[in-house]
């Protein structure tokens, strides 16, 4: 059984899904701080320009929009599993963690709604709670950072979607920082990231932002991508690595994808206790 000081940064647990941005207006003036620049500036433009070419590289806008669900297998530790798996293009997110045991828990991030719940060795539900608003929102960011590679398609199909070029960094890769709108229906501000892009491959290699409140407030979020592989007509990162803090030492790990896997209907659906 779990207690029910859980719901307060619930995500705090969960190796990927923990202590980030819950999105306070101040990650805005990560934006706001530059001139005000219009949507057909320069910077708007060249902004743009590097997320199509790095869509582009990876296979194309038609290709990723012919992904309606994803799922990424993540072994986390020796001892326990992760599964995240994202419906397009709501963007719901199902976090399933499991022990060797067969025991674990679930995370479900819906739109304005989302659960926690436990599982038993045999997979019946032993706990349910619902997910604050806060909750809502650092899952939303960490979902976004990580699925990232696959929603720069969305970014495109967004009006709302802003860019900020920031010019190359010292090793000559371009940097862009972007407004990106959470899903509709979705809880929140607009999420300010930084996306670092490979000058030679066009790829995406780093997500970047602060984490605005919290434990970590203030630090450095990075989030990076490596060793695109063919995954069906697509090319995805096989290799991640999640840091918080600069300076602080990041966790590596290598990732399995699955594109339009066949879900369960009710893998996005509030059990109750003892199903």
């Amino acid at each position: 059984m779990v207690s029910g000081a859980r719901s307060v940064g619930i995500l705090q647990g969960m190796d990927l899904l923990r202590r980030s941005s819950c999105v306070a207006s101040a990650a805005l003036l990560l934006l706001c701080a530059a001139p005000a620049r219009s949507q057909d500036s320069a910077s708007t433009r060249t902004g743009r320009a590097a997320v199509e070419r790095c869509v582009e590289a990876m296979g194309g806008r038609a290709r990723l929009r012919e992904v309606r669900s994803a799922a990424i297998e993540i072994q986390a530790k020796a001892s326990i599993k992760e599964r995240h798996t994202l419906l397009l293009p709501s963007r719901a997110l199902h976090y399933a963690s499991r022990r060797e045991g067969g025991a674990g828990f679930d995370v479900v991030v819906k739109g304005d709604k989302g659960f926690l719940c436990d599982r038993d060795p045999e997979g019946k539900t032993s706990y349910v709670e619902d997910l604050t608003e806060a909750d809502l929102l650092e899952g939303a960011y960490e979902r976004d950072v990580l699925f990232m590679p696959l929603l720069l398609e969305q970014l495109l199909a967004d009006p709302r979607t802003r860019y900020d070029s920031r010019g190359p960094n010292s090793v000559g890769d371009v940097v862009v920082r972007v407004l990106a709108h959470p899903a509709n229906g979705a809880v929140g501000e607009p999420f300010v990231i930084r996306l670092r892009f490979d000058k030679t491959s066009h790829l995406l290699v780093q997500s970047m932002g602060l984490v605005p409140c919290g434990a970590d407030e203030g630090k450095k979020r990075f989030f990076s991508y490596g060793d695109y592989r063919a995954v069906g007509e697509l090319k995805l990162p096989s290799s991640y690595s999640d840091e918080r803090g600069k300076g602080t030492k990041p966790r590596a790990y290598r990732v399995t994808w699955s594109l339009n896997p066949k879900l369960s209907p009710t893998l996005f659906t509030r059990p109750r206790a003892g199903n």
